[in-house]
């Protein structure tokens, strides 16, 4: 398989041969391809030590804790997301005593199924050792990588994940998507049908089929269990996300008698929910923390 370096390669030798419209579409696909920095070697979670752009208020959990009941947020990244994209989130779980355990992830690896349920795996491992109660803080498109990780977390699961925040997600994994996506980091929402099209090729190559997707459908409703609360938070203008889909996730969770909450606001920008509407989004975070650690 190629790497993300390599497929961006390919896409550009192609822009060369394309019209102009088609070279507009392919050059929004090499920044797609190319959005985060983060090498495929680097995917483990950051210690103290290695998150420069984090206020010194924050605390990074580190690898091992001396003690087993204090909890962590385990956050995922969505796109491209970098530490200082996650500073908001850490001080949000730090003020309310949760030390920081974040993940960044390549959007190569995030968007690959099988990529994403080995790393899946992976992180379920490092939890799994770490043995603390843990939320989990899920952003756009890291989505399936974290359905990975509860469900390799095995039957401990119900023992250590307290609660679960969905944020801007889940994402349909459509052309759609990933030319919203685009539409978003370029801002312009009125050009994610043009920036779409390309994308047939790109699901094709990183493995996204109608057999997985049957799959992942399914594992997205059983990976939950009941008594564990999970919110919800997106808009509906988000150009990344379909709301219907997102709106049917939600009552097919909760027609299985799930402890699921959920606010969706008419306006905020993709994954930016925790600025745009940050008094009510920190309200509901604080919400879920004091249902979910009350059950532990």
């Amino acid at each position: 398989m190629l790497g993300g370096a390599r497929f961006s390669s390919l896409i550009v030798s192609l822009a060369r041969k394309a019209t102009l419209p088609t070279r507009q579409i392919l050059r929004a696909q090499i920044r797609f391809t190319s959005t985060n920095n983060i090498s495929n070697s680097s995917t483990a979670p950051l210690t103290s030590a290695t998150v420069r752009d984090v206020p010194d208020q924050v605390i990074i959990a580190p690898t091992t804790s001396s003690s087993p009941t204090e909890p962590i947020a385990v956050v995922f990244g969505g796109f491209a997301f970098k530490q200082n994209h996650m500073k908001r989130h850490a001080l949000l779980y730090e003020s309310k005593g949760f030390k920081t355990v974040p993940y960044f992830n390549p959007t190569m690896i995030l968007t690959r199924p099988m990529a994403a349920k080995e790393r899946g795996k992976e992180i379920a491992k490092e939890l799994l050792a770490r043995n603390q109660p843990m939320v989990f803080h899920v952003i756009s498109g890291s989505f399936w990588t974290f359905i990975y990780v509860l469900d390799a977390l095995g039957p401990r699961k119900n023992e250590l994940v307290k609660g679960i925040v969905i944020d801007s997600a889940p994402p349909m994994s459509d052309i759609y998507a990933f030319g919203g996506y685009v539409a978003h980091i370029t801002k312009q929402p009125a050009l994610k049908s043009f920036y779409s099209q390309p994308f047939r090729l790109f699901r094709a190559y990183q493995g996204i089929h109608d057999k997985w997707e049957s799959d992942i459908s399914q594992l997205m409703i059983d990976v939950f269990w009941k008594g564990l609360p999970i919110l919800f938070l997106c808009s509906r203008n988000d150009p990344v996300l379909s709301i219907g889909y997102v709106e049917k996730y939600i009552e097919d969770l909760k027609s299985r008698d799930l402890d699921v909450r959920s606010k969706i606001w008419e306006k905020a920008r993709h994954t930016l929910g925790i600025i745009d509407h940050s008094e009510q989004y920190h309200e509901l975070v604080e919400q879920l923390l004091k249902d979910s650690m009350r059950k532990q």
